[in-house]
């Protein structure tokens, strides 16, 4: 007999070990789905102009000759003196850079109907150079040195800026500021107030295309006198997308514990 009671009291035991757990699930089954906070989300941009403060030109010296060997070797003599130049108005060498270099054959056409062959009457030997200005305020004094010593194209310049991270960082500042202000005028019209920021999410980073300046081949007047060049301006945008949390204007007040 008191085996047999024993096990009545360890049944009774386990029944209601799960009872409880069937009315914890339950209870968690039942509990009301917390309110979503409400949010907004809003779009801004941060612009800064700013001065460029370095400047690249393209120059080129192009020479014809009766062979490949003869125009090469007078492209080779104008060009060396083209970076002698530019050595000489203060560039260094680390700032001078051959992009391109061709030989090409000139063919002459026999006329239409003709049987006779195309026939090669010369070669054109082209040598494209970039030389990087880090003061614009010389960028005269430059152009008109290598067109003297032997630059017979120019074929742009173009304005940069050097530091261009650290105006990006006061762009972004503007895009964030201007996002919050942008937030706080909508939830203030809808009647709530602005709480703090979910998510803030960086977008469009937008360097304008350097502003280049295409000259024609050099003249007499551009040999004679520097002529005078101005970078302006140039703007550098940064966009964000921004969540923020909106909470109601007035807070109900709480009531103080104990009483």
């Amino acid at each position: 007999m008191k085996l047999k009671h024993h096990f009545n009291f360890a049944a009774l035991g386990l029944l209601c070990v799960m009872g409880t757990a069937m009315y914890t699930n339950a209870s968690a089954q039942t509990e009301a789905p917390k309110p979503e906070v409400p949010k907004i989300t809003v779009n801004a941009t941060g612009e800064v102009r700013v001065k460029p403060d370095a400047a690249e030109i393209s120059v080129g010296v192009e020479n014809i000759g009766a062979t490949a060997l003869s125009a090469a070797a007078e492209n080779a003599r104008q060009s060396n003196d083209v970076q002698e130049a530019a050595k000489l108005a203060g560039i260094t060498p680390d700032d001078i850079q051959t992009l391109n270099y061709s030989v090409n054959p000139i063919y002459s056409y026999p006329p239409a109907g003709s049987s006779a062959p195309i026939k090669i009457t010369g070669y054109k030997v082209s040598n494209t150079i970039r030389i990087t200005e880090p003061n614009i305020a010389m960028l005269s004094t430059v152009l008109d040195g290598v067109t003297k010593a032997g630059s017979n194209t120019i074929n742009s310049i173009e304005f940069t800026i050097r530091n261009s991270a650290k105006v990006e960082d006061k762009a972004l500042r503007i895009a964030v500021l201007r996002a919050r202000a942008k937030a706080k005028i909508i939830a203030t019209a809808a009647g709530m107030k602005l709480g703090n920021p979910i998510s803030i999410n960086l977008g469009q980073i937008y360097h304008p295309v350097p502003m280049g300046m295409m000259l024609m081949e050099r003249s007499a007047k551009l040999s004679e006198a520097a002529p005078p060049i101005s970078g302006g301006k140039q703007t550098i945008s940064v966009s964000v997308t921004a969540v923020f949390s909106m909470l109601p204007a007035v807070q109900s007040a709480k009531i103080p514990s104990g009483t």
